[in-house]
């Protein structure tokens, strides 16, 4: 899964549950295959950082009941409050 590779950054995916690109199923299974990658590069960082609280999966799905291959504004708030959380301005 290419989401491992982001590890042991936090994650944030959004999706619509009906999206036919993009099934919520394969989005699920993906985000699962990803966790033991990135559980094992955050627990690795942890080890090499007295100040980081590596180990711990920072994955969010948000997945919008009745959703297609869209983004709603609702999504467009969670990704905000999440650069918001995350990043620096």
């Amino acid at each position: 899964s290419s989401l491992a590779l982001i590890a042991p950054r936090p994650l944030l995916v959004v999706n619509g549950e009906a999206d036919p690109r993009n099934p919520i199923a394969g989005v699920e299974a993906a985000l699962e295959a990803a966790k033991a990658t990135w559980v094992a590069a955050a627990s690795e960082e942890a080890r090499g950082s007295a100040d980081y609280s590596g180990g711990e999966w920072e994955a969010e799905l948000v997945a919008a009941a009745g959703v297609g291959h869209e983004i709603t504004p609702g999504m467009w708030g969670r990704i905000d409050a999440f650069f918001d959380a995350h990043f620096e301005p």
